[in-house]
């Protein structure tokens, strides 16, 4: 992967406590859909020049909320490659989704046509996520029915990832 460009997210460390992320990811159990506050805060932590070059925008309006949530600062956008696909790697330093630690978001975005492959990255074992993320899954599903999203969940290198595609041409949805 290259790195196209890193900049900043601005974070508040001084989170009272650790900071619930179920209505930012509230579209994860609404047939896949982006949230509202989750689409809006992807679409400028995240944006597309339409030349094909993705980058990190400073601060990326973490919502005010959250802001204890993301550590690390330091964030790149990397192309992946042979695809039009960028991809984000979003640090989680205290935040949990659906009472689950979560160390991690990550967002990748198409230049070509409609996509928003977005993904919670959990600490805990896969038999807890599946357990608590049942009726997260069933809804989504039944949500989703036969359109162009998918969710699933799964382990890869060793951490527990809740998946949610939602394609589609570059004309979006009506």
């Amino acid at each position: 992967m290259t790195v196209l460009s890193a900049t900043a997210l601005s974070a508040n460390s001084a989170a009272a406590a650790p900071a619930v992320l179920d209505a930012f990811l509230i579209g994860f159990e609404d047939g896949c859909r982006e949230g509202h506050d989750f689409g809006l805060w992807a679409d400028t932590v995240m944006t597309n020049d339409k030349a094909g070059r993705w980058t990190v925008t400073a601060g990326g309006e973490v919502p005010p909320e959250l802001a204890g949530a993301f550590g690390r600062p330091g964030l790149t956008v990397q192309r992946e490659k042979a695809s039009d696909l960028a991809r984000l790697v979003v640090p989680v330093a205290d935040g949990t989704y659906k009472g689950l630690r979560v160390v991690a978001l990550e967002l990748r975005r198409s230049t070509g046509y409609f996509l928003a492959d977005d993904t919670v990255v959990f600490a805990e074992p896969e038999a807890t996520v599946r357990e608590k993320l049942a009726p997260v899954l069933r809804r989504a599903r039944k949500l989703i029915g036969k359109g162009p999203a998918t969710i699933d969940l799964k382990t890869e290198n060793g951490r527990v990832r809740l998946r949610c595609l939602d394609k589609d041409d570059a004309a979006g949805r009506p």
